[in-house]
């Protein structure tokens, strides 16, 4: 984001009266947080500074692999302990590259979903290591 973006933001939220929601990395945190910096203006606005997120939890990473892959049935532990071994809380990694992976290269294949297809796409197909 430019800083001339950040600048038409306050002036939104100035004019429109509403909240603005600014989400990204820590690197926008650092940008920002510092009193007295090139944007004083709009950390004098922000009301909430929340801790930045790092990792999803593993209930929320089993939660997602769940619904992505509902169509398989309930899955099981084995399957979600090795799709959480190679995502390592990264939500990224397991709904745009792991997730769709398995589908494109495994179970749209005719395989069944299991452990070993879990293990198999992540180190032929994407290279990974479990942790």
């Amino acid at each position: 984001m430019s800083h001339r973006c950040l600048h038409e933001l306050r002036r939104i939220r100035d004019m429109a009266g509403v909240g603005i929601v600014l989400a990204g990395t820590e690197k926008l945190s650092a940008l920002i947080m510092p009193e007295h910096g090139e944007f004083d203006q709009i950390r004098s606005r922000v009301c909430l500074w929340p801790k930045t997120i790092t990792a999803i939890s593993r209930e929320d990473a089993d939660a997602l692999a769940q619904s992505s892959l509902d169509e398989q049935g309930e899955l099981d532990k084995p399957v979600l302990d090795a799709l959480w071994s190679y995502s390592k809380g990264s939500a990224r990694m397991l709904m745009e590259n792991l997730i769709p992976a398995i589908k494109d290269y495994g179970i749209n294949k005719g395989e069944a979903l299991d452990e070993s297809l879990v293990h198999d796409i992540a180190k032929q197909v994407l290279n990974l290591r479990a942790a």
